[in-house]
Protein backbone atom coordinates (compact mmCIF):
# COMPACT_ATOMS: atom_id res chain seq x y z
CA UNK A 1 0.00 0.00 0.00
CA UNK A 2 1.46 3.23 -1.25
CA UNK A 3 2.58 5.13 2.24
CA UNK A 4 1.13 8.56 1.15
CA UNK A 5 -2.58 7.12 0.67
CA UNK A 6 -4.76 8.70 3.00
CA UNK A 7 -5.79 4.98 5.04
CA UNK A 8 -2.16 3.87 5.11
CA UNK A 9 -1.36 3.19 9.01
CA UNK A 10 2.40 2.17 8.75
CA UNK A 11 3.95 -0.80 8.35
CA UNK A 12 2.38 -4.04 9.69
CA UNK A 13 3.83 -4.79 13.04
CA UNK A 14 6.06 -7.72 13.21
CA UNK A 15 4.17 -11.41 14.68
CA UNK A 16 6.30 -13.04 17.15
CA UNK A 17 8.08 -15.99 15.95
CA UNK A 18 5.40 -19.23 17.13
CA UNK A 19 6.52 -22.49 17.81
CA UNK A 20 3.32 -23.93 17.90
CA UNK A 21 2.25 -27.26 16.54
CA UNK A 22 -1.00 -27.74 16.20
CA UNK A 23 -2.75 -30.58 18.44
CA UNK A 24 -3.97 -32.30 15.89
CA UNK A 25 -0.55 -32.87 14.12
CA UNK A 26 0.83 -33.84 18.28
CA UNK A 27 -2.42 -36.49 18.49
CA UNK A 28 -1.53 -37.78 14.94
CA UNK A 29 2.49 -38.41 15.78
CA UNK A 30 1.48 -39.90 19.42
CA UNK A 31 -1.02 -42.42 17.47
CA UNK A 32 1.62 -43.31 14.49
CA UNK A 33 4.41 -43.84 17.59
CA UNK A 34 2.11 -46.05 19.86
CA UNK A 35 0.70 -47.98 16.83
CA UNK A 36 4.13 -48.22 15.51
CA UNK A 37 5.13 -50.07 18.96
CA UNK A 38 2.31 -52.21 19.13
CA UNK A 39 3.77 -53.74 15.82
CA UNK A 40 5.82 -55.61 18.06
CA UNK A 41 2.83 -57.12 19.99
CA UNK A 42 1.19 -58.31 16.93
CA UNK A 43 4.89 -59.95 15.38
CA UNK A 44 5.06 -61.88 18.61
CA UNK A 45 1.65 -63.16 18.67
CA UNK A 46 1.52 -63.89 14.92
CA UNK A 47 4.78 -65.82 15.30
CA UNK A 48 3.33 -67.50 18.30
CA UNK A 49 0.27 -68.84 16.62
CA UNK A 50 2.36 -69.53 13.50
CA UNK A 51 4.54 -71.87 15.55
CA UNK A 52 2.15 -73.59 17.49
CA UNK A 53 -0.03 -74.16 14.28
CA UNK A 54 3.35 -75.65 12.45
CA UNK A 55 4.31 -77.50 15.59
CA UNK A 56 0.59 -79.26 15.12
CA UNK A 57 0.99 -79.97 11.31
CA UNK A 58 -1.01 -77.29 10.05
CA UNK A 59 0.38 -76.18 6.40
CA UNK A 60 -1.19 -72.34 7.20
CA UNK A 61 1.73 -70.26 8.31
CA UNK A 62 1.14 -66.43 8.99
CA UNK A 63 2.79 -64.10 6.59
CA UNK A 64 4.19 -61.62 9.13
CA UNK A 65 5.73 -64.38 11.63
CA UNK A 66 9.32 -64.52 12.13
CA UNK A 67 11.20 -66.14 9.93
CA UNK A 68 14.08 -67.06 13.01
CA UNK A 69 11.17 -68.94 15.07
CA UNK A 70 10.11 -70.69 11.78
CA UNK A 71 13.48 -71.71 11.04
CA UNK A 72 13.89 -72.95 15.09
CA UNK A 73 10.42 -75.08 14.54
CA UNK A 74 11.63 -76.81 11.48
CA UNK A 75 14.80 -77.76 13.03
CA UNK A 76 13.45 -78.92 15.70
CA UNK A 77 10.84 -81.20 13.62
CA UNK A 78 14.37 -82.53 11.67
CA UNK A 79 15.99 -83.20 14.54
CA UNK A 80 14.38 -84.22 17.43
CA UNK A 81 16.65 -84.48 19.75
CA UNK A 82 16.79 -80.45 19.50
CA UNK A 83 13.62 -79.69 19.80
CA UNK A 84 13.17 -78.80 23.36
CA UNK A 85 15.77 -76.15 22.65
CA UNK A 86 14.07 -75.12 19.62
CA UNK A 87 11.27 -74.12 21.58
CA UNK A 88 13.23 -72.10 24.17
CA UNK A 89 14.91 -70.60 21.74
CA UNK A 90 11.26 -69.35 19.96
CA UNK A 91 9.93 -68.61 23.31
CA UNK A 92 13.00 -66.49 23.71
CA UNK A 93 12.93 -64.16 20.73
CA UNK A 94 9.22 -64.01 21.03
CA UNK A 95 9.71 -62.67 24.74
CA UNK A 96 12.24 -60.06 23.79
CA UNK A 97 9.82 -59.22 20.95
CA UNK A 98 6.89 -58.03 23.50
CA UNK A 99 9.60 -57.11 25.87
CA UNK A 100 10.14 -54.50 23.16
CA UNK A 101 6.98 -53.68 22.22
CA UNK A 102 6.52 -53.06 26.07
CA UNK A 103 9.45 -50.70 26.34
CA UNK A 104 9.00 -49.07 22.69
CA UNK A 105 5.25 -47.96 24.15
CA UNK A 106 6.82 -46.71 27.31
CA UNK A 107 9.28 -44.14 24.99
CA UNK A 108 12.43 -45.91 25.13
CA UNK A 109 13.51 -45.02 22.04
CA UNK A 110 16.47 -47.72 21.73
CA UNK A 111 14.20 -50.42 22.57
CA UNK A 112 12.14 -49.17 19.34
CA UNK A 113 15.95 -49.20 17.11
CA UNK A 114 16.94 -52.40 18.57
CA UNK A 115 13.30 -54.23 17.64
CA UNK A 116 13.71 -52.42 14.13
CA UNK A 117 17.27 -53.49 13.82
CA UNK A 118 16.21 -57.21 14.99
CA UNK A 119 13.32 -57.09 12.37
CA UNK A 120 15.41 -56.24 9.63
CA UNK A 121 17.76 -59.19 10.19
CA UNK A 122 14.80 -61.19 10.32
CA UNK A 123 13.45 -59.97 6.77
CA UNK A 124 16.89 -60.81 5.60
CA UNK A 125 16.45 -64.29 6.66
CA UNK A 126 13.11 -64.39 4.80
CA UNK A 127 15.34 -62.95 1.44
CA UNK A 128 17.47 -65.88 2.02
CA UNK A 129 14.42 -68.69 2.31
CA UNK A 130 13.06 -66.65 -0.84
CA UNK A 131 9.34 -66.05 1.10
CA UNK A 132 8.91 -63.33 -1.00
CA UNK A 133 5.21 -62.99 0.68
CA UNK A 134 6.27 -62.87 4.02
CA UNK A 135 9.06 -60.44 2.91
CA UNK A 136 6.34 -58.06 1.54
CA UNK A 137 4.77 -58.32 5.17
CA UNK A 138 8.27 -57.76 7.08
CA UNK A 139 8.16 -54.56 4.83
CA UNK A 140 4.97 -53.06 5.45
CA UNK A 141 5.76 -53.89 9.46
CA UNK A 142 8.81 -52.61 8.88
CA UNK A 143 7.38 -48.99 7.78
CA UNK A 144 5.24 -48.81 10.50
CA UNK A 145 7.86 -49.73 12.86
CA UNK A 146 10.07 -46.47 11.18
CA UNK A 147 6.76 -44.56 11.24
CA UNK A 148 6.39 -44.96 14.54
CA UNK A 149 10.56 -44.09 15.64
CA UNK A 150 10.26 -41.02 13.58
CA UNK A 151 6.78 -39.95 15.27
CA UNK A 152 8.55 -41.05 18.57
CA UNK A 153 11.52 -38.83 17.96
CA UNK A 154 9.32 -35.93 17.26
CA UNK A 155 7.52 -35.99 20.34
CA UNK A 156 10.68 -36.09 22.56
CA UNK A 157 11.94 -33.57 20.64
CA UNK A 158 9.20 -31.54 21.73
CA UNK A 159 9.80 -32.27 25.76
CA UNK A 160 11.98 -30.39 27.87
CA UNK A 161 15.21 -32.43 28.73
CA UNK A 162 15.46 -33.97 32.63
Amino acid sequence: MDPYHETYQGAPEPQPETNEIPLAKLMQWEKQFRDGANWFYWIAGLSALSSILLLIGSNFISAITLGSTQFLVAIGQLIPEMAIAAVIASVLILGVFVLLGYLSNKGHRWAYIIGIILFALDTLLQLWVQDFFGMAFHALALYFLIVGVIALYKLKKLLPQN
